[in-house]
């Protein structure tokens, strides 16, 4: 997807539920694509070598190297789309559908605020939330969005297998020892564990949606001013 159409998708994303929930499906597929293709190497490897008995440490590398690449582009693909639902609960916030307090819109935006010396000018400043923060927070406001009352299970076993395979990430990316560069036996569980787990709470997301709201929200959207003109600049730029 070119920069181009990401923005022009983001300006009718902006406009109401209907297209914010357009636009996340939109990103959702583009963003799972890798996932998939790493996710679909893996277990026909692992189907290969499971009717071969034991692994020789050519196989047990390329196999490690396909895993090693799905724990990287599940975690993208995550963290991804939580930072898609985190925009879209921004703009609902601007359409007045969701309600943050400051403190709220200030850990969504990944801000916080400074006094810069004795001119008193309040400056913002990026900081960033940790992975869990930046989940529990996407998950909680996004839901109203779509009109939802969705909520996630944190006391499930897959809630605490995606958090360990955020800490396998981190160490195959930032290595404090030779262990953290080669294939963990238990990384394939904990990948299927917690890819398992997301893809449920994001399929209950979206089917918890409220259609009557979101058909409303569509409807009023197609007559607005604003996506007749971003049709419009479309179909001349499909033209030209």
């Amino acid at each position: 997807m070119s920069e181009d159409a990401t923005d022009e998708l983001l300006e009718i994303a902006r406009l109401s539920r209907a297209m914010s929930l357009q636009y996340f499906k939109n990103m959702d597929k583009a963003l799972s694509a890798d996932t998939n293709r790493f996710m679909e190497e893996c277990l026909k490897l692992k189907g290969e070598k499971d009717s071969q008995g034991p692994l020789t440490p050519q196989e047990y590398a390329k196999l490690g190297f396909w895993y090693r690449g799905l724990a990287r582009a599940l975690l993208i693909y995550v963290e991804g789309l939580l930072l898609v639902m985190r925009q879209l609960v921004i703009y609902a916030e601007e359409r007045g559908e969701v309600n943050l307090s400051a403190g709220e819109n200030a850990l969504v935006r990944e801000v916080s605020y400074s006094l810069n010396g004795p001119s008193g000018k309040v400056e913002e400043r990026k900081k960033y939330n940790s992975f869990s923060e930046k989940f529990i927070l996407s998950c909680r406001f996004f839901p109203q969005v779509l009109g939802s009352s969705f909520e996630v299970d944190y006391s499930v076993h897959g809630w605490e297998m995606m958090k360990r395979l955020v800490r396998h990430r981190n160490d195959l990316t930032h290595p404090k020892q030779f262990q953290s560069t080669i294939l963990e036996p238990e990384l394939a569980n904990v990948i299927r564990d917690a890819s398992t787990w997301f893809f449920g709470c994001m399929r209950d997301l979206v089917a918890s949606a409220d259609t009557v709201l979101l058909d409303q929200s569509f409807k009023e959207t197609a007559k607005m001013p604003e996506m007749q003109r971003l049709l419009a600049k479309r179909d001349l730029q499909r033209a030209s």
